[in-house]
């Protein structure tokens, strides 16, 4: 569960930089 999370971030992060960082520091606060 928690790779599929770091995919789907990585990928963000491929996307959308911003969006992907985003997601990266909600992840981490959660």
């Amino acid at each position: 569960m928690i790779i599929s999370v770091f995919l789907e971030a990585f990928i963000s992060v491929f996307q959308s930089p911003y969006l992907g960082f985003y997601f990266f520091i909600c992840q981490n606060k959660t």
